[in-house]
């Protein structure tokens, strides 16, 4: 496992870098060629999709009480569900406009339609997650893919923490799982702030 976090590693700082030699961003280049980001539209329209493999990314925006004001947007990460009916999240990722990663977070279900499972088929799915795609945003596949191969424990922890709040509110207010999943009261239900550099020192 130190080996696939060595590379990932590699990865990422190689794509960001590769792209900073062509004044490019990773918040720029998540645009998918627009010039702007406009809130809540997918970067690319029909998203970052591995049909091979079963996985899925885009990029967006939206105002929310809990998203940090340096925030430039953020990536979704999906696996195929079980039984391919629907989608899971794995996992949000923020980036300031600069294009440095700022945290990762989880979402309540409403927030991207995803199908609720529980956080034991999630991680499994994230063991394997991998976009490879052609063309322009290839790059860009790659180092999403390896953060999330660099941040598997955080993400596997996040998971957990999402599934214990969904048990909890479900006590507390006394009411069916899904219709907590549908509370548009709450968007992000925990989250974890991302020290980039601390995360590479570990591998120098």
């Amino acid at each position: 496992m130190h080996k696939k976090c060595e590379d990932a590693a590699y990865a990422a700082v190689t794509v960001a870098w590769r792209y900073a030699q062509s004044g490019r961003s990773l918040a720029s280049v998540a645009l998918a060629g627009s010039t702007q980001c406009l809130q809540g539209q997918h970067y690319p329209a029909r998203d970052v999709v591995d049909e091979v493999h079963g996985y899925r990314f885009y990029y967006h925006a939206h105002p929310s009480s809990r998203y940090p004001a340096q925030e430039h947007g953020h990536f979704h990460l999906f696996a195929n569900a079980v039984g391919h009916q629907g989608f899971a999240h794995l996992g949000g990722l923020s980036l300031d406009n600069m294009g440095q990663p700022l945290r990762w977070f989880m979402t309540n279900g409403w927030v991207t339609g995803e199908t609720l499972q529980a956080a034991g088929q999630a991680r499994a799915a994230l063991r394997g997650f991998q976009v490879q795609t052609r063309g322009r945003l290839a790059p860009l596949a790659r180092w999403v893919s390896a953060m999330a191969v660099l941040y598997a424990q955080e993400l596997d922890e996040l998971l957990l923490a999402r599934d214990q709040w969904l048990v909890q509110r479900t006590a507390a207010l006394g009411a069916a799982a899904q219709t907590v999943w549908d509370d548009r009261q709450v968007d992000v239900v925990c989250e974890r702030s991302i020290d980039w550099t601390g995360k590479l020192a570990q591998f120098v």
